[in-house]
This record gives C-alpha cells, sequence and structure tokens, in this order.
C-alpha cells in the first residue's frame, strides 16, 4: 500500500506544471493526466491489499472448475453477481422525462409534412376515433399543425392550455410564441421569448427562435447584439445562428460582416471552399473596418489551409 501511494504522489507531480503556471502539456491533457496518475496508483493500491482465501474439497474444486457445479457455471453467476452488486452502488440518474420523445416525434410530422391541412384531417380523425381524444403529444401536434396551416388563432387556445399544465416545458412555450407571432400579436411573442430566457438564459433553442421573431417584426438591431452575444459564448455555436447572424448584419447594412458570418455557417455545414469565398467576398467589401479585415484574413487563411488538406485526401482516394 505504501508503494502504491508513493506512486500516486509521484505521478500526480505531472500536473505541477499547471500549479506554477508554466505548463509544457496542453490544459486538456491535465484531467487525462490526474486520471492516469490515480488508475494506476489507487488500481495498484487495491491490487496490493486485495487477498483472501477460502477452504473448499478438492472435488468441489475439480466441479467448479469443470463448470458442474449443482448451480450451474459457479464462477460465471459470480461474476455476474458482483457486476450487478457494484452496478447498485452507482448512483442512479432522475426520473426519465418520457414526454420529450413524443413531442419530438409529432413536431417532426408537422415540419416534414407536405399538406398540413391533409395533417390537420389526420389529427381530427384520430380524436374523433374510438379513443375519443389525443393524447398529450398529439395536442401538441395539432396545435403545431393548425400554426402551419395559417389558424394560429386556434392553435394559441391550445397550446395556452398545454403551457398552464406543464409551464417549464420549452417546446410548449416556443409554441405558444411562435403561434402569438403567426396570429399578428407580435408584441406578446416577444415578450413570452423575454419571459422564456430570463428564467433559462443562455438557452441557444429559445435564443434562435427568439432572434428569428426579431428578425421578422424589424428588430433588426437587437437581433444582431443577441446573434452576436449568443456566438461568442458558445465554443461551439450551431450553424443556424451564423445564418441568422448573416441575415441580421445585412439588413444592418455591415455587408462584409455578413460575409464573416456565412463563412462560418458554410464551415459549419462543410462546405470550406463556400467558407472561403464568402470571407473574400468580406475582405473586398466596402464597409469593411481595419480591425475586421486583421481578423477575417487570420481566418481566410485557417479556411484555406482546411481546403487544401480536404483536396489533397480526396485525390489520394
Amino acid at each position: 500500500v505504501q508503494l502504491a501511494g508513493a506512486a500516486l504522489i509521484g505521478l500526480s507531480t505531472l500536473q505541477l506544471e499547471f500549479g506554477y503556471g508554466v505548463p509544457q502539456f496542453q490544459l486538456a491533457f491535465h484531467p487525462i493526466l490526474i486520471a492516469l496518475a490515480a488508475s494506476i496508483g489507487l488500481v495498484a493500491a487495491r491490487e496490493a491489499v486485495a487477498e483472501g482465501f477460502i477452504a473448499i474439497q478438492p472435488s468441489t474444486l475439480r466441479a467448479i472448475t469443470a463448470g458442474e457445479g449443482p448451480t450451474g457455471e459457479v464462477l460465471t453467476t459470480a461474476r455476474i453477481a458482483d457486476s450487478e452488486a457494484r452496478a447498485d452502488q452507482c448512483p442512479k440518474g432522475g426520473t426519465k422525462d418520457r414526454l420529450t420523445f413524443p413531442l419530438m416525434k409529432e413536431r417532426l410530422k408537422v415540419i416534414t409534412a407536405s399538406d398540413p391541412q391533409a395533417l390537420l384531417r389526420d389529427y381530427r380523425r384520430v380524436e374523433q376515433g374510438p379513443a375519443g381524444k389525443l393524447d398529450t403529444a398529439q395536442r401538441y401536434g395539432y396545435a403545431l399543425a393548425l400554426t402551419a396551416a395559417g389558424q394560429a388563432q386556434h392553435a394559441q387556445a391550445l397550446l395556452k392550455r398545454l403551457h398552464q399544465a406543464d409551464p417549464d416545458r420549452i417546446a410548449y412555450r416556443i409554441a405558444l410564441a411562435d403561434a402569438d407571432m403567426q396570429a399578428g400579436a407580435t408584441s406578446q411573442a416577444l415578450e413570452e421569448y423575454r419571459t422564456a430566457l430570463t428564467i433559462y438564459p443562455g438557452n441557444e433553442t429559445i435564443s434562435t427562435y427568439y432572434a428569428q421573431a426579431l428578425l421578422h417584426s424589424g428588430h433588426t438591431t437587437e437581433a444582431e447584439r443577441l446573434l452576436q452575444t449568443l456566438s461568442s459564448a458558445s465554443d461551439r455555436p450551431s450553424a443556424d445562428i451564423y445564418r441568422l447572424l448573416a441575415q441580421a448584419h445585412r439588413k444592418s447594412g455591415h455587408i462584409a460582416r455578413s460575409h464573416e458570418a456565412m463563412a462560418e455557417y458554410y464551415h459549419l455545414e462543410g462546405q470550406t471552399n463556400s467558407a472561403v469565398e464568402q470571407l473574400r467576398l468580406a475582405l473586398h467589401s466596402a464597409d469593411l473596418q481595419p480591425y475586421d479585415a486583421t481578423r477575417i484574413k487570420a481566418r481566410l487563411k485557417e479556411f484555406k489551409a482546411e481546403a487544401k488538406k480536404a483536396s489533397k485526401h480526396s485525390g489520394e482516394k
């Protein structure tokens, strides 16, 4: 045990460089080094103290090793029991939300429907069928279909009831705000998005829909500011964030920055050559600022290197 403890202390010296602020490894390796030191040292300690014995008859030992015990393969049974015991010691997760997947399924059905009116008829047939009513997820899908079919006012009433029954459900908040927008209640919809972001600050999904609503209602500067903050705060923003940011920049007259945002959008979509072209357009924009030009040139150099590497790999294949 003493040797294992000494090994653990010795291995932990690999992390001292981070404490003194003079790293010779990348910071990402820090947790790896900790895990490595702990796994080697602690496993060695466990192996050092894991001793025991059992007294059995030679005939019993032969039966166990041959798998001929009265209860079957004793060693396999013991291993399974040990695994189950270890699993029972692990912390259990919280109660799973069984409604999330059905809601996603209904939303996908509405988004991919080529004929919203036909989809509405399908929902109504279910409602008038033997069961006599739609379940919660189907009511959500029905409300989305109503909004898609231009009947947002009917959707509002249904979504308000769903939201009141489950106020913490983000999907209901977004659907209700979208229905309000479609019904012409723009101020109400924007306030619902602001309230949602107060409850769930930094939520990318809510922020994306809010930005779309802001752009649709002419609040371009606010949308631009929101999307700029969102793209800077996240390590890897979604491509939609940059697509909307490009729209906001263009509507504000910031053409160079619009091309820059579109370049990031194309890059996330895997279209590096298109990203390079957008950055070239940004560098030739009349409104390009010197501090923007420096940043864009650096990004262009990165994208060109990626495109060259991808082209080389493609040629090798």
